[in-house]
This record gives structure tokens, sequence and C-alpha cells, in this order.
């Protein structure tokens, strides 16, 4: 709220919108998708929804150029971004929690990871960051056919 504020003000001190629009994305934004991995996956779909009408409000008040993108898009990207930096260094701190490689002995199609997939035991589990990640793109096969 206060960051709006701030935003407003500069408005009225009619400063360029790039500026106002670089502060958005720098400030607003920024905070919103802080950890995003860690807390995306337990919001519900009501609490999503406020995010979206959020940046289309402040979208329709100009803080935002007409580029922008949906909040669920940021935050699929964070998650790739992350998932990818997970699964290519063997160093990264959530390395470990990763389930082991599965062999495959067959030519099936491509995946995306070639690890073995968790049991889904609950809930809460399911919607842990690594296990969404590994289970993301299995129907994407029959999305291309």
């Amino acid at each position: 709220m206060c960051t709006i504020i701030i935003c407003t003000s500069h408005t009225a001190s009619s400063s360029s919108a790039q500026v106002l629009q670089a502060v958005f994305q720098a400030i607003v934004v920024n905070k919103l998708t802080y950890a995003s991995p860690a807390w995306w996956g337990l919001t519900s779909a009501d609490d999503r929804m406020r995010l979206e009408v959020f940046l289309r409000r402040c979208h329709r008040l100009g803080y935002c150029d007409d580029t922008s993108r949906t909040f669920n898009s940021i935050c699929a990207d964070a998650d790739e971004r992350l998932f990818n930096s997970i699964t290519s260094n063997r160093r990264h701190l959530l390395h470990p929690l990763l389930p082991p490689q599965q062999e495959q002995h067959y030519l099936l199609r491509k995946r995306s990871h070639g690890y073995k997939l968790p049991e889904h035991s609950s809930s809460l589990n399911d919607s842990n960051f690594l296990t969404t990640m590994l289970y993301k793109n299995i129907n994407r096969f029959d999305d291309i056919c």
C-alpha cells in the first residue's frame, strides 16, 4: 500500500512513465514475487485471483507497461529458473532433495528430467515445489498431439 502511494505521488510530480514503471517493477512486482516458488503452490485460487486483479488495476493506473505479463506467468518463469538451477548444479543447496535418477531401458519420448516421480501421498506433499515441478510436464505430450 505504501508503495502505491509513493508511485501516485511520483505521478503527480509528472516524471516520465517509464521511470514510474521501472520503479513499480523494481519494488512492487519484485516484492510480490519474492520466494514465489516456495509459497505459490500453497495459494488458493482466490489468492491467485486477488494478485491478478491487483496487477490489472495497477496496469489500468499506468504503473505497468502494456507488455506486462500475468502474475501466474511471472511465477511460472521463476519456478522454471529455480528448477533448472537445482537440476543443473549438483552443488545447489536443494539438489540433495531431488529423487534419484531413473534409468530408462526403453526408447521412450524424452522427459524434461530423468528423476523418479514421487508418489502422491498427500495434498500438502503435492503442493511441494519439487513435486510440482517433477510432475509439471508429464501430460505435455498429450497437448502436442
